[in-house]
């Protein structure tokens, strides 16, 4: 398994919210940080062969505001995951789905609405959210200091 640590940040109406993940790199099933159950519910499949499971590192889910609102999973050792069950074989599609959780999270903790139904209205989700004052600042991996520098 590799991890790979990614930091997003979100303009939120004249401030920001940064987000920190540690992105885990299964290659197979029996590598997977979530529960298979998680997966299956609701008629769903477990991901086969490599696949990427989103840890959230920052911030704690259930310290912000309207947490219940908030798309995560508490995995069985109590470790905090973006809720997404589908296969996430590829870092582009980890960006992707991360860009669409951190600006549709940040959004339910200023608001305490739900992001889901904002993205299923005709004008582009990322567009209605600049609209609304919420933007991704930016999403990189974040470089881990080197030992002796």
């Amino acid at each position: 398994m590799k991890t790979t640590r990614l930091v997003c940040v979100v303009s939120v109406q004249g401030g920001s919210m940064q987000f920190t993940f540690d992105v885990h790199r299964s290659f197979n099933r029996t590598e997977r940080l979530i529960e298979r159950k998680f997966y299956t519910r609701g008629g769903g499949r477990q991901p086969k062969r490599v696949h990427h499971e989103m840890e959230i590192v920052y911030p704690t889910v259930w310290e912000q505001g309207h947490s219940s609102k908030i798309h995560y999973h508490t995995s069985k050792n109590g470790r905090q995951f973006v809720c997404w069950t589908g296969q996430l074989s590829t870092m582009a599609e980890v960006t992707a789905v991360l860009k669409t959780w951190c600006l549709g999270t940040a959004f339910t903790i200023v608001t305490g609405k739900d992001f889901v139904p904002e993205t299923q209205r005709k004008q582009p989700f990322f567009k209605r959210m600049k609209r609304l004052g919420f933007e991704i600042k930016f999403i990189e991996e974040e470089r881990p200091w080197e030992e002796g520098a």
